[in-house]
Order: structure tokens, then sequence, then C-alpha cells
């Protein structure tokens, strides 16, 4: 079952949020297109390279799904500016004012969604 599946396509679709399609076409077909796609990688990894790497897993306690175990990749993901920005990012927007219990954030929405996902 597992061994259809094409990890640097997988990897594509994260990185550049592209269909399958999209990306098997630009990368056949060449091109200005997968110049791009090819640039936006190259900064990804220069950002993620910038970063402190994480070598051993982490728990984070979860109000609603528990002790989340992250791997050392997860953790490198969540300590880009762009995951740790969203710790200020209401989940509910101006809700929290008329509900004070609705104080959960994007981040912690992420951290659970990772946790499904």
């Amino acid at each position: 079952m597992f061994k259809d599946i094409d990890v640097e396509t997988i990897q594509l679709i994260r990185l550049t949020g592209l269909r399958e399609q999209e990306l098997s076409s630009a990368k056949h077909t060449g091109g200005e297109i997968w110049e791009r796609i090819s640039k936006s990688i190259n900064e990804h990894n220069t950002l993620i390279a910038m970063g402190e790497k994480h070598s051993r897993q982490k728990a984070i306690q979860d109000p609603v799904h528990g002790a989340i175990l992250l791997d050392p990749w997860e953790l490198d993901v969540i300590s880009t500016w762009e995951m740790l920005r969203l710790r200020y990012v209401m989940q509910l927007g101006p809700a929290h004012i008329v509900y004070p219990g609705a104080t959960h954030t994007r981040f912690q929405h992420c951290i659970g969604t990772n946790f499904l996902a």
C-alpha cells in the first residue's frame, strides 16, 4: 500500500501548497514554473538551516489531546518564526471578549491539528 507513495512529491506539496498534478506537470515540463518552485524550496531550506536543529523528541501537554509527542523535525517546524507568530493570533478572533474561555490561539490549534493528521 505505501510502496506507491512518492515522498518527494508529498514534501513538495507541503512546501509549495500546490496540487500533485500541478507539481508533476511543472516538474516534467521544467521552465519558469519549476524554477519558481525550486527557488521557493531553496528559500525554505535556507530559513530552516538558520534555526537551531532539534535532536530529541519533546512532549507538549494539550488540554484536549493530552501529551503530544513531537519528533525533532516537527520541533524544527514549530520553531520557525511563521509558526511562533501564531501564538499571538486568537483562533476565534475577538470572541474571547464575550466568552472568556475561548482563549486558544492558532498555534495551539496547529499543534492539535498536527497530532490528528
